[in-house]
């Protein structure tokens, strides 16, 4: 908790200002993070493959959301009415503010506090530079993490092909962008999280 009783997350969303991702000096490790027992489990076959792929992003991925009639990509914010994301959002605290409103039930963690009952982690870096990105991690039943880039294969490895124990400490670079900036691990409940895609409403 923080001074005053409020919890990091009401922290962030409450002070639009705050640009500092929410990590601290124990988050830097690399063992696995415990386990909550809801960890989705890790099958990237069912996600990389014809429209499914397409479809479906790194958000989806990491909140678990798995929908074949998806119209595109789903985006932070969406499902709450959120317009589109601008290069001035690209702030963690932006991003926690849209994922609160679209997810009410989510909230901001560290890597080495178990996540509630019926609730996994999930971890969120934005790409700075001439061009603006972000990208979202989960951790699945296995203990590792694995992510969604875009319209590609989900997979458990790093920049450097390494299986990823802790997407903090992981390379996080891609063939187009470096997510050199870490904001947060959270929580959250596949069950009851939302989102939306730019044309539809799953």
């Amino acid at each position: 908790m923080s001074k005053g009783g409020k919890s990091p997350f009401a922290v962030v969303v409450a002070n639009m200002k705050v640009e500092e991702p929410y990590i601290n000096k124990f988050d830097y490790t690399n063992n696995l993070a415990p386990l909550s027992g809801a960890e989705p489990k890790y099958e990237p076959k069912k996600w990389n493959k014809g429209k499914i792929k397409e479809n479906h992003n790194c958000y989806a991925y990491a909140l678990n959301k798995f929908a074949p009639n998806r119209g595109d990509k789903s985006q932070p914010g969406y499902f709450s009415n959120f317009p589109p994301l601008r290069e001035t959002d690209y702030s963690c605290a932006t991003f926690a503010t849209r994922m609160k409103k679209d997810n009410p039930g989510l909230y901001i963690s560290d890597f080495n506090t178990k996540c509630k009952p019926h609730m996994h982690k999930g971890f969120l870096a934005i790409a700075s530079g001439e061009d603006f990105d972000y990208h979202f991690w989960r951790q699945d039943d296995t203990g590792y993490w694995s992510h969604k880039p875009g319209r590609t294969d989900a997979k458990d490895t790093d920049g450097k092909g390494k299986k990823i124990k802790n997407p903090l400490m992981a390379d996080r670079s891609s063939s187009s962008f470096d997510y050199d900036t870490p904001c947060f691990f959270f929580c959250v409940n596949s069950k009851l999280s939302s989102l939306r895609s730019s044309t539809n409403s799953h």
